[in-house]
């Protein structure tokens, strides 16, 4: 069993219910036993023993994904900001060699409060950024509202402290717009994406936390842009079918976390019982 580390103060106890326009990243994104999110519900529904060790680990920085999608975020709903913050790393040369070392390590220091990118990848998020510029729908959408909006409140079922943060949030349509990155926006294959990463649940949860705070959505919208050439840009709302699903899934999820906090437990798969296997329908056939 893991530590039962004294709990930090949760962001709703920290900033108050509400939403909020101001929450830095090193607050928000802070791992806090109990606290829902979207990231922590994830791991919940795998298993309560993996969202414990989530909690449990230090935080290592964000994976290359990660730091791409905050770069993406950045160049399309606050393009100014990416010019001024983001910076594409120069090509040192081998780093077998003691002068490039020592080259690279001086470039970085003297721009400590910068973030990098390579020099594919700036080229990347450059037409990524174009392709939605260009869109007729999807630039209207990112020209309005304001970005990195975060929602805290207490769940109304469980009273556990929730929070999330909204990329690009339109007050005066009611609209909130997440931006995925994708290797196939066509409704076939964002649709797969959706299932497999549970953005169905995502909106769930968000829609909650937007009604906690007086201030229901009447639009979700996903922006989803292609990663490789040409670029493809594609705007989703759910189907209603798949919205009620992703609050079946959220309200089991919470649950969950709710039981768990409540016994300090945090079993493995099948809440560490022993389970029957059945093996997929396709190992019937030859």
């Amino acid at each position: 069993m893991f530590e039962l580390e004294s709990v930090q103060s949760y962001l709703v106890d920290q900033y108050g219910e509400g939403l909020h326009y101001d929450v830095p990243g090193s607050d928000y994104y802070r791992k806090t036993l109990g606290e829902a999110n979207k990231g922590g519900l994830d791991l919940i529904s795998r298993s309560p023993y993996h969202y414990r060790y989530w909690i449990d680990q230090a935080d290592q920085g964000g994976t290359e994904a990660m730091n791409f999608g905050r770069a993406l975020h950045c160049a399309i709903l606050e393009p100014d900001l990416f010019k001024a913050n983001w910076v594409t790393l120069p090509d040192f040369g081998p780093m077998n060699s003691s002068v490039n070392r020592a080259n690279a390590k001086r470039y970085l220091e003297m721009r400590a409060d910068k973030e990098f990118i390579t020099a594919d990848q700036s080229e990347q998020l450059i037409a990524m950024q174009n392709a939605v510029f260009k869109h007729d729908t999807a630039s209207a959408y990112v020209g309005a509202g304001r970005s990195e909006v975060t929602a805290c409140w207490r769940d109304q079922n469980t009273d556990l402290p929730c929070k999330a943060r909204g990329d690009n949030y339109i007050e005066t349509f009611d609209t909130l717009i997440d931006v995925k990155s994708c290797l196939d926006a066509s409704p076939e294959g964002f649709s797969k994406v959706v299932a497999k990463h549970r953005y169905h649940v995502q909106q769930a949860h968000y829609a909650n936390g937007w009604a906690s705070c007086d201030k229901p959505l009447r639009h979700f919208i996903f922006l989803c842009i292609e990663k490789d050439p040409p670029y493809a840009v594609a705007i989703y709302p759910l189907d209603a079918a798949s919205e009620e699903r992703g609050h079946v899934l959220l309200d089991r999820d919470m649950s969950m976390l709710s039981r768990c906090m409540e016994a300090d437990r945090w079993p493995s798969y099948n809440n560490n019982q022993t389970a029957e296997l059945r093996i997929p329908a396709y190992a019937h056939y030859d």
